[in-house]
């Protein structure tokens, strides 16, 4: 993250477009970026005119309140890729999985909220490359309940929401899960309903054998956990 940091620490010095993300973060954005911004994100950046034409500025809610989301998202228009995100190696048990119940400034969460805000934009390509990450980290940690809580809403037929609840269902199924997660799993609505069904066959593979991550690490067809590219 010291790249995104670096990257990201000019936007409050110099003077052009005005966002304000969450109510609190102020980003000025220069027109050199706003230049690498129009090709890539043409519905962010006419969104970004018209309210600083309107308003002198650009209001940003993020789900996690965490202005790393869109330092990312801005790096990643600037620089064509995202930067090195990985799962901290403190967070990753010997031997074991550990559990992706993060607070708001963690990995999971972060990638999770970024491929929302591209979703709320209309930047399938920064979906898809923020979902490649996710399903790499995925093979490392587990989802938890409060993530789950956090990203799946039970109206949002999304790709985000379909990768979040088999993974959750695949390692229900392999007792990943200690007893305080189970509980809290059964306590978010509908989603033992949800589970039911897909361990009954009613989703795009059997949780019992596989997983969204497990495909993608495997080299599986990873094309229903993306969204079209134009």
């Amino acid at each position: 993250m010291e790249e995104v940091k670096a990257f990201a620490s000019h936007l409050r010095e110099q003077d052009a477009a005005t966002v304000i993300v969450d109510g609190a973060i102020i980003y000025s954005i220069p027109h050199s970026l706003l230049d690498k911004l129009w090709p890539r994100c043409p519905s962010f950046c006419e969104r970004l005119m018209l309210e600083v034409d309107k308003n002198g500025s650009f209001h940003i809610q993020t789900r996690l309140n965490a202005c790393e989301v869109f330092e990312i998202f801005l790096f990643w228009a600037a620089e064509k890729r995202l930067p090195c995100l990985d799962v901290p190696k403190d967070d990753i048990t010997e031997g074991d999985i550990s559990t992706a119940d993060y607070g708001c400034n963690d990995i999971v969460d972060i990638l999770a909220d970024l491929w929302l805000f591209a979703q709320s934009f209309s930047i399938p390509k920064l979906q898809n490359e923020a979902m490649r990450k996710l399903l790499k980290i995925f093979s490392k940690m587990i989802v938890g309940p409060v993530t789950l809580m956090l990203f799946c809403r039970l109206h949002d037929e999304s790709q985000l929401k379909t990768v979040l609840l088999l993974e959750v269902a695949h390692h229900l199924c392999c007792d990943s899960y200690v007893s305080e997660d189970m509980d809290a799993f059964a306590k978010l609505d509908g989603f033992l309903s949800s589970f039911a069904g897909l361990v009954r066959g009613d989703g795009m593979f059997d949780p019992k054998k596989t997983s969204p991550s497990g495909q993608f690490i495997n080299g599986g067809d990873d094309g229903a956990f993306m969204v079209p590219e134009e």
